[in-house]
């Protein structure tokens, strides 16, 4: 298969439909597949029909999930939460997935800066520490697009040792 290069102009999110969970939940199996190798403990869902929180991105308002599209071709998802914190909203890029085949080609750069684009405001997203090409990437397309500084901290999670980053985008930072 011949991907080729496409124009960022040519990327778009578009919300995924509820009729369209068949197609996110086998892109979801493809991501939890690929997040196991990265695990210390297995914890959580190893697919998607057992992940309790995907459905909920169709019913609950704070839940927000988007296609990553190139030229009208699916070629990744993200799931966005928004969550009170302090008395604040704050954002949560609890899922994202470029199918590999995608990847090399900033379309994830591109992608998670269109998602942080659509809600201005304070961001935090985790990684495993041991996702050595996942960390680099969201540390570097955190740091292309937040307002002021960018929080860093690593914590024990339940599959092993993970970092959550704080960070701003936009006007409403």
């Amino acid at each position: 298969m011949t991907r080729g290069r496409k124009h960022a102009s040519d990327l778009t999110l578009r919300p995924i439909e509820e009729s369209e969970q068949a197609i996110v939940y086998r892109l979801v199996d493809d991501y939890f597949a690929e997040l196991a190798a990265y695990e210390e403990r297995p914890v959580g869902p190893v697919c998607a029909a057992d992940d309790p929180y995907l459905p909920l991105y169709w019913t609950e308002p704070t839940r927000h999930p988007f296609f990553i599209e190139l030229s009208g071709r699916v070629v990744g998802f993200a799931l966005v939460r928004v969550v009170s914190e302090r008395s604040a909203e704050v954002a949560e890029l609890a899922e994202f997935y470029i199918r590999p085949i995608w990847r090399r080609q900033r379309l994830g750069r591109r992608a998670a800066i269109a998602v942080w684009s659509r809600f201005p405001g304070r961001w935090k997203l985790q990684v495993s520490v041991n996702n050595q090409a996942a960390e680099a990437f969201w540390s570097s397309s955190i740091e292309a697009v937040a307002s002021g500084c960018v929080s860093r901290e690593e914590f024990e999670g339940p599959d092993g040792p993970r970092i959550w980053y704080g960070f701003a985008v936009g006007a409403a930072a």
